[in-house]
């Protein structure tokens, strides 16, 4: 019992990934240890930038963010194991009010604004 727990946490420690592991300008990938892909993203200045990618460790895709200069920005989706949609968050650009949808585009959560409609 105690080796399996120990055996559990190695495993956990190996994939922490730190700031100190990830470059502070251009595109990166970080791999699970059986190789698959965890993330995908790019950093500007010690900053997110872009498109960032995040995957199951079956290699399907987990989730989807996007920033500009540190902000996240866009819309944000995220995915079950299966591959379906689970959340979308709508990140408005200036302020910190986000809108989350459901799978059909219904709005179910907007912080002080109202959308029944995302927008890509």
């Amino acid at each position: 019992m105690k080796v399996s727990r120990l055996l559990g946490l190695i495993g956990l420690l190996t994939f922490n990934v730190f700031a100190n592991d990830l470059p502070t300008d251009g595109e990166f990938q970080i791999n699970y240890p059986n190789g698959n892909t965890y993330l995908t993203g790019e950093l500007k200045n010690d900053n997110k930038q872009g498109t960032w990618k995040f995957y199951f460790e079956n290699g399907k895709l987990q989730a989807i963010e996007k920033y500009d200069d540190g902000r996240p920005v866009g819309i944000w989706k995220y995915y079950n194991e299966n591959g379906k949609l689970s959340k979308r968050i709508d990140q408005l650009k200036l302020g910190s009010d986000q809108c989350a949808f459901s799978n059909n585009g219904a709005a179910f959560g907007c912080g002080g604004a109202t959308r029944t409609r995302p927008y890509d």
